[in-house]
């Protein structure tokens, strides 16, 4: 059996009076025996809560490692759930690469986070894009498409949506789009960033009154000038020539909407409406 007295200074090492050796060799030795006693009871404590620890996270693993190789959680679909893709983007969705490995890996293992990022960037045409598990082997998108409302010119016609977002120019658009002219652009504008301009936020404003007015939903409108944000210039569909002030959008509409609907006004004669006076102006060919 082990020795501990091994452990225990002798008594002559001890550096105390002569009438206290006896004593303080027992103190010593005392005092280590309860040192020792306290670190065998701790570690009869730790050890099984140790072992049990380890048992736990060597079962937890394994159940995840069988779990993962289970067939049953293999991604068969990648499904929108919600909104749904256009003619421009079905095609680049169904080949992209990072969609295409998802299929046949489970569902658990989809880093669905990455997969967000990685198409929000690559298709700025999507306002919202969020990713989704639906068990137990579906992949679920959810969609909210940017809608055109204007194009703007810059070196090349560019849809821009209501929060002033440029669109790649292949987007699909329905209808035509009125042209904002004579934007001034305070740096080369990026698809999939927002426009910056001095004067677009005030336009898109401005068009989100003008389309809801009657008449502009008779004639539609081709463009919008924009050189002077103070005097806009707008050409309606019958390439009528309207030119408004500073005064409430809505009042000027009603003005030019009035002269449309006079009998007495020669429409097929009418070059231009100005709106901007008093007096409504009429210029004729």
């Amino acid at each position: 059996m082990f020795d501990i007295a091994w452990f225990c200074p002798k008594e002559e090492d001890i550096n105390v009076p002569q009438n206290k050796k006896r004593y303080g060799g027992k103190k010593i030795k005392t005092e280590f025996f309860i040192k020792w006693a306290g670190v065998l009871h701790f570690l009869r404590t730790i050890v099984p809560l140790l072992l049990v620890a380890s048992l736990f996270i060597a079962i937890s693993f394994g159940i995840r490692a069988m779990i993962l190789n289970v067939p049953y959680f293999m991604v068969k679909e990648i499904r929108i759930t919600k909104g749904k893709l256009t003619a421009y983007n079905t095609d680049a969705f169904k080949k992209h690469e990072l969609l295409k490995k998802v299929k046949g890996e489970s569902i658990f293992k989809v880093n669905i986070e990455k997969i967000a990022v990685v198409l929000k960037k690559e298709h700025p045409e999507f306002k919202t894009l969020k990713v989704n598990r639906i068990m137990p082997n579906i992949i679920g998108l959810e969609l909210e498409v940017r809608v055109p409302l204007v194009m703007v010119k810059y070196n090349n016609y560019y849809p821009v949506d209501s929060d002033g977002v440029l669109l790649s120019p292949d987007t699909k658009v329905d209808g035509t789009l009125p042209v904002i002219i004579g934007l001034e652009f305070l740096k080369k504008p990026k698809v999939g960033e927002k426009v910056e301009s001095k004067q677009l936020k005030s336009v898109l404003q401005a068009y989100k009154i003008l389309r809801s007015a009657n008449v502009i939903k008779k004639y539609g409108i081709k463009g919008i000038e924009v050189s002077n944000i103070k005097n806009l210039v707008i050409y309606l569909g019958n390439n009528l020539e309207v030119r408004i002030g500073e005064g409430k959008l809505a009042d000027e509409l009603k003005k030019l909407e009035n002269v449309l609907k006079d009998s007495k006004v020669d429409k097929n004669n009418l070059r231009y409406v100005d709106l901007r006076f008093e007096d409504v102006v009429l210029g004729t060919r």
